[in-house]
């Protein structure tokens, strides 16, 4: 991995998600001034395929989506101490963030496991502690404690599921309340959201 590459992949977004209409591609609105975001792109509803599809496809599809990629991911925050931050908005306007302190995932060997999660502060209520310590789940991969299916199938989302979630940024982009959405559940059970993004940043 290149310097340049480190360099961008630390002032990138890990998932940008957003609706084009009614939401301003330009938003700035956190209170964490400190965190660079590069924009706000568009939400497809493919985040449950495959792994390596996902992994090859759709990172660079910054027109309709954009994903980090894990591999990259775990690179750099294996590499050095990073916060997360996660944001969102609803169909209103109303946005609430949710801030961790530390934040970093596993190797392709552990699956991607959600290996730190440090301590939560913020406006949306913790609901991503409950996937701390779980492998990432895709379309080919049921890496969930889910006895009876697959919760990235059945829920309509990639994720770190467990049994299966308490927030799933990957669901379907509806205005709706439904458990296939995007969710955030500690906020409001299944509610559907207009934008979501979380961004990491050396610490």
């Amino acid at each position: 991995m290149t310097a340049e590459t480190v360099i961008v992949l630390l002032m990138t977004v890990l998932f940008s998600i957003a609706k084009v209409s009614g939401v301003d591609r330009n938003v700035r609105d956190t209170t964490f001034s400190g965190f660079a975001f590069e924009q706000i792109i568009t939400k497809l509803e493919h985040l449950q395929d495959k792994l390596n599809e996902m992994e090859a496809a759709m990172k660079h599809n910054r027109e309709k989506q954009f994903w980090l990629g894990l591999e990259y991911l775990h690179h750099v925050t294996s590499a050095r101490k990073h916060e997360l931050l996660v944001e969102l908005k609803d169909f209103d306007g109303n946005y609430i963030c949710a801030r961790y302190d530390e934040f970093a995932i596993g190797s392709e060997e552990d699956q991607y496991a959600l290996t730190k999660l440090g301590s939560y502060t913020g406006t949306a209520n913790d609901s991503l502690i409950a996937h701390k310590g779980m492998k990432f789940s895709a379309k080919d991969r049921d890496n969930d404690i889910w006895p009876v299916g697959n919760c990235a199938i059945n829920y309509k989302g990639a994720w770190w599921h467990k049994r299966c979630y308490d927030s799933n940024l990957n669901g379907l982009f509806r205005n709706s309340v439904n458990a296939e959405n995007i969710v955030w559940a500690k906020y409001i059970l299944r509610l559907g959201w207009a934008f979501s993004r979380m961004s990491i940043r050396e610490t």
